[in-house]
């Protein structure tokens, strides 16, 4: 069996990205994800575990969903001055005691 991904990530981010071990998401919770950057107030987005747990590649794609729905549904969020395409994930950072995880956003 063989697997691949397609990744758009900037070569200079790959150094930083990595730094510090990611643990699993545990299997089966809720996790609150918290998106502020670029907007004026912060929205939210429950992320769901599942019965295997999420790895930081599943994550991220979830990350990547919460965007496009930010985006999908300006009307709704007050985006300041930033295309989706502007924007990149520079960390992640997640509190498994408060099941909260916010994130380090560039442009």
């Amino acid at each position: 069996m063989k697997k691949s991904i397609t990744v758009f990530i900037p070569v200079s981010y790959l150094n930083g990205i990595w730094k510090g071990d990611f643990k699993d998401l545990p299997a089966n919770k809720s996790f609150e994800l918290i998106v502020d950057y670029p907007l004026s107030e912060p929205a939210s987005f429950t992320l769901r575990t599942g019965k295997k747990g999420m790895n930081l590649i599943r994550l991220l794609k979830e990350v990547g969903k919460a965007y496009q729905k930010i985006y999908d549904r300006m009307d709704k969020y007050d985006v300041c001055g930033h295309d989706i395409d502007d924007l990149s994930v520079q960390g992640v950072n997640v509190d498994y005691a408060k099941k909260k995880i916010t994130l380090d956003m560039g442009s």
